[in-house]
């Protein structure tokens, strides 16, 4: 009525996965850094590795994807903070049902990004995991799209 636009709304978004070492803190970091101001973003695991693996540290590195605050956290513990989170990612197949109940209110979303490809050593696992971040990069451009509308990305 006064004429005073409201603050535009800031969404609370969960990435998960089964380890939260490597994809899901991608996604983490990525969204922290290009929608700082439209969400405020974490990421879990059910079953969280002890750290960030250490093969995907140069990644994050040479993208410029900041390292502070990110760590493997396990997804109950962030089901039952006090404020629910409005959207959550599923990015492996079986989060869905890891997750357990969803919050009245709360959008689950399930994106099939590929697994995290460390572990056998491969010279195309930083290839591959290039193809994990550009996929997570362009869903979650879209999604911000969705909810904050085009002035968000």
């Amino acid at each position: 009525v006064a004429g005073e636009t409201k603050n535009p709304k800031v969404y609370r978004i969960l990435f998960v996965d089964r380890a939260n070492d490597c994809k899901s803190l991608v996604a983490e970091a990525y969204s922290r850094q290009a929608f700082a101001e439209c969400g405020s973003f974490t990421s879990g695991g059910w079953d969280p590795a002890d750290s960030i693996r250490p093969e995907a540290l140069p990644f994050f590195r040479e993208h410029g994807l900041p390292l502070d605050g990110l760590y493997p956290k396990k997804v109950p513990e962030l089901m039952a903070e006090p404020r629910h989170h409005h959207v959550i990612v599923g990015l492996d197949e079986k989060a869905r049902e890891m997750v357990g109940e969803i919050p009245y209110k709360t959008v689950f979303l399930s994106w099939d990004v590929g697994d995290c490809p460390f572990g056998e050593g491969d010279p195309a696992d930083l290839d591959r995991l290039e193809g994990i971040y550009r996929e997570i990069a362009s869903r979650m451009r879209e999604l911000m799209e969705i909810l904050r509308g085009p002035e968000a990305i």
